[in-house]
């Protein structure tokens, strides 16, 4: 059977999120999380999904690139952001959502889940 969507999750600093679900990728001030690995200005992951979702237009996706490099933010064209949406599904996850989805598994699993695996689950029952 088909796929259906990828679900990239994230915290708070939401650079991937705000990418995927308003084609907006702004670089804004790092916020410091209770998931630290996640606490990034900008993934470069990104560069590849547009690269993917332009359907390999290195050109493009270079100019884009530049353009966020000049002016810390970029915003999609549109064709290229639906494209993106086709593909990829996105939830920014608070802190709070963070810590409530490690309570919530403990209490039904017994099962300690580490923030980031939280930020997962999280987003995948919420998208």
């Amino acid at each position: 059977g088909a796929v259906g969507r990828i679900v990239c999750a994230t915290n708070s600093n939401d650079v991937v999120h705000r990418t995927i679900s308003r084609g907006d990728m702004s670089m804004r001030a790092n916020q410091q999380t209770v998931s630290p690995a996640m606490d990034i200005q900008f993934a470069y992951n990104v560069e590849r999904l547009l690269y993917f979702c332009s359907g390999g237009d290195a050109t493009a996706v270079a100019a884009l690139m530049a353009t966020l490099e000049a002016d810390r933010a970029v915003a999609l064209p549109p064709p290229l952001l639906h494209a993106v949406q086709d593909t990829f599904v996105s939830c920014a996850v608070s802190d709070a959502q963070t810590l409530q989805t490690m309570r919530e598994v403990w209490a039904a699993d017994g099962y300690a889940l580490d923030p980031h695996s939280a930020i997962g689950v999280h987003a995948l029952d919420h998208v």
